[in-house]
C-alpha cells in the first residue's frame, strides 16, 4: 500500500513529521553530538527538514535517502541554492537496503521512521543501520512506540485502519514495549546509551508550545515553507478537506503514543 498521506505531505512541502515538531529535532541533533568533518546520515529525510539545520550549523557531510520520489525532489529543492556550512547528498533509497559501505559513517539518525516498522522491517533496518556505522558510531532516534498498556489487538486494529486512511500508521504494527524496541537494539548489537521521553528531553516551554504535535504524523501538521511557491489549487484544498476529515476520526490514537529519544552506540569491538 502507498503512503499516500505522506506524499500529500510532500507535495506541501511539510517537515518535522513526528511529536514535539522542530524541539524534538534539536534535541536529536544535540544527541548527535556532531563534529566537523563526520559522516552522517539521515534515513527517511522527508523534504529535507532536518539536513537543511544540521547542515547550517555544523561542518559535516551529510546525506539523506528517502523511498518516496516527491519527498527526495522536495529535499532537494529546500537544500539547493542555500549557503551551508555541510556537504549535502540526497538519493531515493530504502533504509531496509541501505546502498552503502559498512563502517562508513560516524553518525545515523532517524525521525519517526524506525517505530513505524514490523517486527521484520524493524530488526532488517536495525541490522543496516549497524553494518553502516564506524566503530564508536553512534545512532540517535527520535521515535513514537506504544504506551505500555496497549494491547496487541489495539494496536493492529489501530494500525490497519491507519493503513486504509492514510498508507501509513502512526507506531508498529505490533504492541512493542520500551522494553522490547530495548531488546531488538541491543539485539542487532547496540549499545544503548540512554533512552528517554521526548517531553523529558525538551524544554517544558518549547514542549508546551508544540503540545498538538503530540499526536504525532497524524496531528494536522501545517503548511510551512513550500506553501509561499505554490498554488493552492482546488486539488490540494480538496485532498487537504478530505484528510482532516480523517485525521480527526483518529485523533484518539495519539493518546496511546508516546516519543523517545534513543542513544545507540556501536562498539569499537566490532
Amino acid at each position: 500500500m502507498r503512503p499516500h498521506y505522506l506524499e500529500h505531505l510532500a507535495d506541501l512541502g511539510v517537515a518535522y513529521l513526528h511529536p514535539l515538531e522542530r524541539a524534538a529535532t534539536w534535541a536529536l541533533i544535540s544527541a548527535l553530538d556532531l563534529r566537523t568533518g563526520q559522516h552522517v546520515l539521515e534515513v527517511g529525510c522527508g523534504t529535507g527538514g532536518t539536513m537543511a539545520l544540521v547542515a547550517a550549523h555544523t561542518a559535516v557531510s551529510i546525506d539523506g535517502i528517502d523511498p518516496l520520489p516527491i519527498m527526495c525532489r522536495q529535499a532537494q529543492q529546500r537544500l539547493r541554492g542555500a549557503t551551508y556550512k555541510a556537504q549535502t547528498a540526497l538519493y531515493q533509497a530504502s533504509g531496509l537496503a541501505l546502498p552503502f559501505p559498512a563502517r562508513f559513517y560516524d553518525r545515523v539518525y532517524t525521525e519517526s521512521v524506525l517505530g513505524f516498522q514490523n517486527v521484520t522491517g524493524a530488526e532488517i533496518m536495525l541490522r543496516q543501520i549497524y553494518r553502516s556505522l564506524k566503530p564508536n558510531g553512534l545512532y540517535v532516534a527520535n521515535e513514537a512506540i506504544w504506551k505500555p498498556y496497549v494491547t496487541s489487538a489495539q494496536a493492529a486494529a489501530i494500525y490497519a485502519r491507519c493503513m486504509t486512511d492514510f498508507g501509513i500508521s502512526q507506531a508498529s504494527e505490533q504492541a512493542w514495549s520500551l522494553q522490547d524496541w530495548l531488546a531488538a537494539m541491543q539485539t542487532a548489537g547496540f549499545h544503548v546509551k540512554t533512552a528517554r521521553r521526548l517531553e523529558d528531553v525538551v524544554a517544558k516551554s518549547e514542549a508546551d508550545t508544540n503540545i498538538r504535535a503530540k499526536q504525532g504524523l497524524f496531528a494536522a501538521p501545517e503548511v510551512n515553507w513550500l506553501r509561499r511557491r505554490l498554488h493552492f489549487t482546488p486539488r490540494r484544498a480538496w485532498r487537504r478537506w478530505q484528510y482532516r476529515q480523517r485525521l480527526r476520526q483518529h485523533r484518539a490514537d495519539g493518546q496511546l503514543i508516546e516519543s523517545y529519544l534513543f542513544v545507540l552506540s556501536k562498539p569499537d569491538d566490532y
